[in-house]
């Protein structure tokens, strides 16, 4: 074995005593169809090559930690055939590499490490491989099974692994037959607003104050508001929309509080599948405020509470910044101008 791939395996076995990855609901799948979930292709002929590909879904937050650096388990081709070439993990990341095993290498398992961390997109599917598999009778079946040392594993951006379910594996000239694990389900996320954690890949706020938001997996959000203790718009610039969104041109009063909104200007009425990332600079320093999330789009965009669907009141048992309040700017002197500001903000 290679010095790269006795180092993968090392990353994975010593991550097994890290703290969980950001991946707690990844699923691992088999498809025929990368834009799809073809788990199956009974009509495969004999002695033709059909692509396959091996793909994870519910891949979770879209920044930093955001994504998977590398996968580890076995993939055993029950039907006929032979892999046609190398399995291109390119796919992947065009640096990837396969460190270890292969696909149906039963003894060694196969894992895949990507040099930088790949980041999915809306849909949170991430595929890492392209296996042309060369079909022959008899039919049979593509199956994920745990790696022997790692188990179903995956690693995180930041090292950090999480364990895979199995939604499905895969069939060649046949039906289905072996479905996957039973429970997995695409639940992630819960109701969750996110500013922490700063530094890193992670903007310090101040001055870029930025919202990870999601209503939960399959609910809708139309609007998402922050309470803000800085009335003067003149300070909120290099503002970060989701594709379909805007920000509101004024800062809003309600309820005797000042705040930013964002509204779905398309109106898609379309299932959440992930976070949104909502984001602003402002110069003056943190404080903790509160958020809500409004659904409908026949009322005032700009009122933080008409269809108000979800609201950081309601998740008062999580900690500020993970859950229940976030930062928000204040009125006062900008963090620039004053260093014990800047320590303050960056510790609030």
């Amino acid at each position: 074995m290679r010095a790269s791939a006795i180092a993968v395996v090392l990353l994975l076995t010593v991550a097994l005593a890290s703290p969980a990855g950001r991946n707690p609901h990844v699923r691992a799948y088999i498809t025929v169809d990368p834009d799809e979930y073809v788990h199956c292709y009974p009509a495969a002929a004999s002695g033709t090559i059909v692509n396959t590909y091996l793909c994870f879904d519910c891949v979770n937050y879209p920044i930093s930690d955001a994504g998977l650096s590398g996968v580890s388990l076995v993939l055993d081709y029950q039907c006929g055939g032979f892999a046609a070439g190398p399995a291109d993990v390119t796919l992947f990341h065009p640096d990837a590499e396969t460190v270890s095993g292969g696909p149906d290498d039963l003894e060694d398992g196969w894992v895949i490490t990507a040099p930088e961390c790949v980041r999915p997109d809306e849909s949170g599917i991430v595929c890492v491989a392209l296996i042309p598999w060369f079909y022959m009778s008899p039919p049979g079946e593509i199956l994920i099974l745990p790696h022997p040392v790692d188990g179903k594993a995956v690693v995180d951006c930041n090292g950090y692994m999480d364990s895979f379910c199995v939604l499905s594996h895969g069939a060649l000239g046949q039906e289905l037959e072996t479905w996957g694990d039973p429970d997995c389900d695409c639940d992630f996320p819960f109701t969750e607003v996110l500013c922490e954690p700063q530094g890193g890949e992670y903007p310090n706020h101040p001055p870029t104050y930025w919202y990870l938001a999601s209503p939960g997996y399959a609910q809708f959000l139309d609007g998402f508001h922050v309470q803000t203790f800085d009335p003067n718009l003149e300070n909120y610039t290099n503002w970060v929309d989701p594709y379909g969104w805007t920000h509101a041109d004024s800062i809003a009063f309600y309820d005797g509080s000042y705040w930013v909104t964002w509204y779905d200007t398309l109106c898609s009425n379309t299932p959440e599948l992930g976070y949104r990332l909502f984001q602003f600079d402002n110069p003056n320093l943190a404080s903790w405020g509160h958020w809500t999330m409004t659904v409908g789009c026949d009322g005032n965009a700009y009122d933080p509470f008409e269809g108000m669907s979800h609201s950081s009141w309601g998740a008062s048992g999580e900690p500020d910044g993970h859950g229940y309040r976030v930062h928000v700017p204040t009125a006062g002197t900008p963090a620039e101008k004053t260093s014990w500001g800047a320590i303050k903000a960056l510790y609030r």
